[in-house]
């Protein structure tokens, strides 16, 4: 239970408790979109295998708040429309769905996450970026990038062709794949290993 719901508890539904959980909401609303504010200035390119993503779409109202200024680069996709993967052959929107999540904060650090969804013929690709920011004079700027991951969801295909075309698309996504061994944070420091960023770069 958080400061405002314990003040709410005591107060007993009162207006005033009305009040101060719809200030905190707010208050938390707009200090995520403060910290992913960098993660939109330009400097992500979204892309797989070298296909630039032509569509974006966004899974929640922080996340849209934040990365609707991308519009200059990308168009927007229409609500609920499903995003094919930039270099899955089928015709389509070909981009992906974006949400942004701030995972922890401490002070002037924090720690986010983008996730990019996108349909592939067989499966369903979620790509995973995590980063370090911090606040000075307060602005919140990218520090370093701390790692990701990439996961596949979808049913297995039925034929041998179907088979061996999901077997080279997985194995070229193995080279992709970020292994990252312990890492650990101590005042703005990370510690990675093979730091390769699957489908998200940093110019």
């Amino acid at each position: 239970m958080n400061t405002a719901q314990q003040m709410c508890y005591a107060m007993r539904g009162s207006a005033l408790c009305l009040i101060l959980l719809v200030s905190a909401g707010c208050f938390r609303y707009n200090s995520d979109a403060a910290v992913l504010a960098p993660l939109a200035s330009g400097q992500l390119e979204f892309s797989e295998k070298g296909t630039r993503a032509e569509y974006l779409a966004f899974e929640d109202e922080v996340t849209a708040s934040v990365f609707r200024t991308l519009n200059q680069r990308y168009r927007i996709a229409p609500a609920g429309a499903v995003l094919l993967c930039p270099d899955n052959p089928a015709e389509g929107l070909h981009g992906y769905s974006l949400r942004g999540v701030v995972v922890s904060r401490t002070g002037d650090e924090a720690i986010a996450t983008i996730r990019q969804t996108c349909r592939q013929p067989h499966s369903t690709i979620v790509i995973n970026s995590e980063y370090l920011l911090d606040r000075r004079y307060g602005t919140w700027r990218i520090v370093k990038p701390l790692g990701g991951s990439i996961g596949i969801m979808g049913k297995l295909p039925t034929s041998d062709d179907e088979r061996l075309l999901l077997g080279v698309s997985r194995l070229s996504r193995s080279l992709l794949v970020l292994r990252v061994e312990r890492r650990g944070l101590d005042r703005g420091t990370a510690r990675t290993n093979s730091v390769t960023e699957p489908g998200i770069g940093v110019a």
